[in-house]
């Protein structure tokens, strides 16, 4: 069998080069009419000569779900000794695969390539693994989530799913650290009152700790090292947003009748500032803007919110109410 590979993401050819070579090499899969091996757990070939197929739904599923992931491979026929097949429209296929991938929560990761088999284009897909956080990786429309078996994808039982979930881990990002920041980035009056309800709500706890440099890194405000954590200056920083600009509150609601007429929306505000000073501003913000009574029952001038759009701080995430 003689192949060729070629990837769109530089950076990971030589890692893809290698796995693809030892899926043909080290995996026997070997052309010729004798040859009858099927897939193996991580590794699923399909011929595509009639599109992208259907089952590869659960594929891409399981295969998000396996260790370590696996890799799909489209332009090769198991029924022939997985000898090359005819691709009508390879860029379809690869464009069919990305957007497939978008329709699983969480979206499944993949690096797609072209490579040549016998002087036939073949597509290959790399499917990295979920991470371990977000797992099981499910069919969006209809929340069903597989794991691979020997050549073949099963919807997941209740006890499978339930060890996924009991193996999720939370994410630790906010234990990093942020470049240029010191323990003064941290505003005083915030960390006393934190270490003082730490110390009342769990003396036996994370309170039983005496020295205040050693509470703060064992709860995660800071490291080691004394430079603060992206946890600890969310919520307890003098300026987060120093780093973190977009982590902000953007408040705003409904128009009332008595507005002036094209009005989108009054008393828009941004609010900044660590978590709990937001929160405090937030909540001062509602009750400036909300009527709370209504002896009458006359609700027109209650107003309404119309959003509270909390950013997140890789800016990219937010929480809508």
């Amino acid at each position: 069998m003689i192949y060729r590979y070629s990837t769109d993401r530089r950076r990971d050819e030589r890692e893809d080069r290698k796995q693809l070579q030892w899926i043909f090499r080290e995996r026997r899969i070997e052309r010729g009419p004798n040859i009858t091996r099927g897939d193996y757990d991580d590794v699923e070939v399909k011929s595509a000569a009639g599109g992208l197929p259907q089952s590869l739904t659960s594929t891409l599923s399981a295969l998000a779900n396996h260790p370590g992931g696996g890799t799909i491979i489209l332009g090769l026929d198991e029924a022939t000794g997985f000898r090359p097949v005819q691709l009508s429209d390879p860029q379809a296929l690869k464009q069919g695969l990305a957007h497939n991938a978008r329709s699983f929560s969480p979206p499944v990761q993949l690096t797609i390539g072209d490579a040549e088999v016998d002087g036939a284009p073949v597509i290959v897909a790399i499917v990295h693994e979920c991470d371990p956080s977000a797992k099981p990786c499910r069919i969006a429309a209809s929340g069903t989530a597989y794991m691979r078996g020997y050549d073949g994808d099963f919807p997941l039982s209740d006890l499978e799913e339930q060890a996924f979930l009991a193996a999720r881990k939370p994410p630790l990002f906010d234990r990093q650290s942020v470049t240029g920041a010191t323990r003064g980035d941290l505003d005083g009056d915030l960390v006393t009152a934190f270490l003082r309800s730490v110390r009342e709500r769990d003396p036996h706890g994370l309170g039983r700790f005496p020295d205040d440099v050693e509470l703060l890194r064992r709860a995660g405000v800071t490291l080691p090292d004394g430079t603060p954590t992206v946890a600890g200056l969310l919520a307890l920083g003098v300026h987060p947003h120093e780093w973190f600009p977009r982590f902000v509150i953007q408040a705003s609601a409904e128009p009332l009748p008595t507005d002036p007429a094209g009005s989108r929306a009054r008393n828009q505000t941004t609010i900044t500032g660590a978590i709990p000073r937001m929160l405090e501003d937030a909540l001062r913000w509602a009750r400036r803007t909300f009527d709370t009574q209504q002896p009458t029952g006359d609700s027109r001038n209650r107003g309404r919110l119309m959003s509270l759009r909390a950013s997140s701080p890789a800016g990219q995430d937010s929480l809508d109410a």
